[in-house]
């Protein structure tokens, strides 16, 4: 009855989804699959509340993997990995999306991708090294996604799912392999991007413009670094972080003098403000992460670190804040 009714969760997933992405061009729909278990008959009379059933089958499927069981099961990892594989595949074309409906659509794709990666994360959790043969399937999951994945949501799952893959495979997970694409993407979603300088124009019609020739001024507009979403920053650090500590003796000398150097401009970067802004103890938490990140390959950097967090504590008085200083310290 358990594999039964995994396959039952996984066709319902399955058919909802080909209403839910009518319209919309994929690689695969996977009617093999489908054709493994009779489906349940879901309310489709609103695509929200059939994004939400879809959402509850895959959650469903994570409990049912995670939580203990009596005896030994059998697991088609076929059948499950093809939720992730079939939503990451699905590409829509912003150009495309003008109507509230599209937008729609795109927001309930995003929610399903998150409750399919986070189903991944619970397949490996329960099955472990088991999956190492699946090894090259699971590690082009995530490089595909991170290649095309744009919201911050899907990407902050992209990179929990590689977290829990690198925690049960170690070694085996052969991550070095695709060392490159990962780390590229690594830095995008913790180092914020700055906008080149730009020269910025303005006209006068003033007396001493026309003497000179001109009635045209130009300055230049200084630098300005984005804000990276705080959530995705902490969960691509941690990634990296285990992938430097599982893979680090096999990664090449470039990859990994670039991945050093990711962790120590950001720590270098790193500034306490007032304590009363908000963004303070999600900032002390992206520093402490950085300093586990590469461990004692930042003893170069102690004296940063100690500053950072001796201005921290003079300052804050959240109970909140001064955890995090002392979480780093």
């Amino acid at each position: 009855h358990y594999n039964t009714l995994l396959a039952t969760l996984t066709s319902t997933v399955h058919t909802g989804l080909n209403t839910l992405l009518t319209g919309i061009k994929e690689l695969d729909t996977f009617p093999d699959v489908v054709a493994l278990a009779t489906p349940w008959s879901l309310k489709d009379s609103s695509l929200e509340q059939l994004a939400w059933q879809l959402d509850s089958c895959m959650s469903v499927t994570s409990q049912l993997l995670l939580r203990g069981f009596p005896q030994s099961r059998r697991i088609s990892v076929d059948s499950l990995m093809s939720l992730p594989v079939r939503l990451l595949g699905v590409t829509i074309d912003p150009s495309k999306v003008n109507t509230p409906q599209d937008q729609l659509v795109v927001s309930l794709h995003s929610m399903l991708c998150v409750s399919s990666l986070q189903m991944t994360s619970a397949l490996v959790t329960c099955l472990g090294d088991q999956l190492l043969p699946e090894a090259g399937r699971i590690n082009n999951l995530i490089v595909a996604g991170l290649s095309k994945a744009r919201a911050a949501r899907v990407r902050t799952e992209l990179y929990t799912c590689l977290s829990t893959w690198l925690e049960c495979a170690q070694l085996g997970s052969g991550i070095e392999y695709c060392a490159g694409q990962l780390l590229t993407n690594l830095i995008t979603d913790i180092v914020p991007a700055t906008q080149k300088m730009m020269l910025q124009t303005t006209s006068g019609n003033s007396k001493k413009n026309k003497k000179k020739g001109g009635g045209n001024s130009s300055n230049f507009v200084s630098n300005r670094a984005e804000v990276v979403d705080r959530t995705l920053g902490l969960a691509a650090v941690r990634a990296l972080g285990l992938r430097v500590s599982v893979t680090g003796p096999w990664l090449d000398k470039e990859t990994h003098a670039k991945a050093v150097q990711c962790v120590l401009s950001q720590l270098m970067a790193a500034e306490v403000t007032d304590p009363l802004n908000p963004g303070l103890l999600s900032s002390l938490q992206m520093t402490s992460a950085l300093v586990t990140c590469l461990g004692d390959q930042l003893l170069p950097e102690a004296g940063r670190k100690n500053n950072l967090t001796v201005a921290g504590l003079s300052k804050a008085r959240a109970a909140r804040a001064r955890t995090a200083l002392y979480t780093c310290l």
